[in-house]
């Protein structure tokens, strides 16, 4: 026969004590205080929503996942990474590093996979771990570019990619700007580049690099932009890039399109689009790209999530609240 049940608020601190610091099972625990396995459980199961027991992740500040957890939620967007770079005495190449694991886990064989260009994307392509994806294709999404820096081409980053998963790749042999819109639409008609865009048009995933508009840009310093444009671009309201075709704050693309590649319509038709960032230089950039409603995944490092964070007066405590 069973003898008298506890008080109620002495057997539940009891329980979480030794449940959550003695580690005993709920069938002990039962057994001790003479109560019922499912009653057991069921104190187990309140512990933390009546605020007795408060659950600590070690690493979780460090390792971001409250500012992942809330972007995602304020931004509807799949995935975000966030990663701790500052510190380091080379923040792209950590930066790079910690992208390519991420870009591990969002490649998946039988993709076909798009890249554009940038310093931060080839940093992340170097940094990819060898892996068998012998039925991925890699399709290069903009025109070639004569960079200084040979792992922001375009070609290069699809060739290197495409040699680190063990696939074939398709380049896009023709320049990432032109005059004028005519001039486009003439070089896209030619039916040697049909094979590519096909290839585009049915990418799984683009992984893309977030350019922002500034003289210290590297769309800029290399050169693909004149002064003059890039005041105009500024002037207008523009904020960032990405594979080359502008946009502002707000999201809208710059109708005049001269780029030899993917189009804002195509990007917003596939299924992953994933992006990164490194600086917070590309704050702006950064917050235009999501924006634009394109952006799947967002990969970004910590200096970059403070300052929207800031912009946007996100309260990160209250925000997982509502959540929970």
């Amino acid at each position: 026969m069973r003898g008298s049940q506890p008080e109620e608020s002495n057997y539940i601190l009891k329980i979480a004590y030794w449940y959550y610091k003695l580690n005993m099972t709920q069938a002990e625990i039962a057994q001790r205080l003479n109560l019922t396995r499912q009653r057991v459980n069921q104190i187990i199961g309140k512990l933390v929503e009546d605020g007795i027991v408060e659950i600590k992740i070690n690493g979780l500040h460090e390792d971001n996942v409250r500012l992942e957890s809330v972007f995602e939620q304020y931004f509807s967007l799949n995935r975000v990474f966030i990663f701790n770079v500052n510190e380091s005495d080379d923040p792209l190449d950590l930066f790079g590093q910690e992208a390519a694991e991420a870009l591990g886990y969002l490649i998946r064989d039988g993709q076909i996979i798009g890249v554009s260009w940038g310093v931060t994307l080839g940093a992340a392509v170097m940094k990819m771990q060898q892996k068998s994806l012998s039925r991925c294709t890699v399709v290069q999404m903009v025109g070639g570019l004569n960079s200084n820096s040979e792992m922001a081409k375009p070609d290069e980053i699809a060739r290197t990619l495409a040699k680190k998963l063990s696939c074939d790749y398709h380049l896009l042999y023709a320049p990432a700007m032109v005059d004028n819109a005519q001039a486009r639409e003439v070089i896209l008609q030619d039916n040697a580049f049909e094979e590519t865009f096909d290839l585009i048009h049915r990418c799984n995933i683009a992984v893309l690099g977030v350019g922002e508009l500034s003289q210290s840009s590297t769309i800029y310093q290399q050169g693909f932009l004149t002064q003059e444009r890039m005041e105009r671009l500024v002037d207008g309201g523009y904020v960032g890039d990405l594979v080359m075709q502008p946009f502002k704050m707000d999201g809208t693309w710059e109708q005049e399109n001269n780029v030899i590649g993917v189009s804002p319509e195509t990007l917003a038709q596939i299924p992953c689009v994933a992006v990164m960032a490194c600086g917070d230089n590309k704050t702006d950039a950064v917050l235009g790209a999501i924006n634009t409603g394109c952006v799947d995944v967002l990969i970004i490092d910590q200096s970059i999530a403070a300052s929207i964070a800031k912009k946007l007066s996100l309260d990160v405590g209250d925000m997982l609240e509502e959540t929970t």
